[in-house]
């Protein structure tokens, strides 16, 4: 299981800030988004794939503001261009806002991910989408029927757990979910509140990486992160994977 960041929220920080931040945790992984990398300025991607692979640093994946429901092919090609510079071989969309109708809405858009996914596909690149509360992938019926509705093998999902329901419902949300996982964020966000700290979610978190621990691809970004909790919180998550991938339970 590997352990990063995502820089979709930390807008305020550079590349070279986070990068820091990485090092300074040992984190392995990072992904890179659209306040950092500009869709289409591939010299520039290439440029911080530079400096992350100088830090020994994966890069998991762009994450791009591309809109599904309103983009074109031709913005498209600009999301892999960057993606191929940054030698990652995953980009994260959008499939819009939620509104009226959210299934039919979600099932229509069902054609054009399968063309996208062709496009990435030929480039040998994974399209994910965020699993969360609040979009159109929110609930795990609605977002299975999706997948299978799109059957491309990649077309995958970032999970992270729901903070309004239960423990025992996202647990079982996630081994529905598990086989199209990509990766799991790390957000502990209070919606209008801001960020709780880690310790709050412990034992949910070791429940949710007993689950990741049969799992073939396993990363784990931060994401929604207290800069000022931040070093504590990388130790304390790396305290929780040792126990559970080196125990037998």
């Amino acid at each position: 299981m590997l352990l990063g960041v995502t820089s979709v929220t930390l807008p305020d920080l550079s590349v070279e800030n986070i990068l820091e931040l990485a090092e300074k945790n040992s984190l392995t992984v990072i992904e890179w988004d659209e306040a950092h990398i500009k869709r289409g300025d591939a010299p520039g991607a290439e440029a911080v794939y530079e400096k992350t692979a100088a830090k020994g640093i994966q890069i998991a994946a762009y994450h791009s503001v591309f809109d599904v429901q309103k983009a074109s092919e031709w913005t498209f090609s600009q999301v892999l261009e960057v993606a191929e510079a940054l030698h990652t071989d995953a980009v994260v969309l959008s499939l819009g806002t939620k509104g009226n109708g959210t299934e039919d809405l979600l099932m229509s858009l069902a054609e054009k991910v399968q063309s996208l996914a062709d496009l990435a596909a030929a480039r040998n690149i994974t399209v994910c989408f965020a699993y969360h509360r609040d979009t159109l992938l929110e609930d795990y019926i609605k977002t299975g029927r999706f997948l299978e509705t799109v059957n491309r093998k990649n077309v995958r999902l970032i999970w992270q757990p729901n903070r309004t329901s239960s423990l025992i419902y996202n647990i079982f949300d996630l081994k529905m979910l598990a086989p199209y996982v990509h990766h799991v964020y790390v957000s502990y966000k209070e919606s209008s509140e801001g960020c709780s700290t880690i310790m709050e979610g412990k034992d949910e978190w070791q429940q949710y990486l007993k689950v990741l621990k049969g799992q073939a691809s396993g990363t784990l970004l931060f994401k929604d992160c207290d800069i000022a909790e931040f070093d504590s919180e990388c130790a304390l998550m790396r305290e929780w994977m040792s126990d559970i991938f080196t125990s037998g339970c």
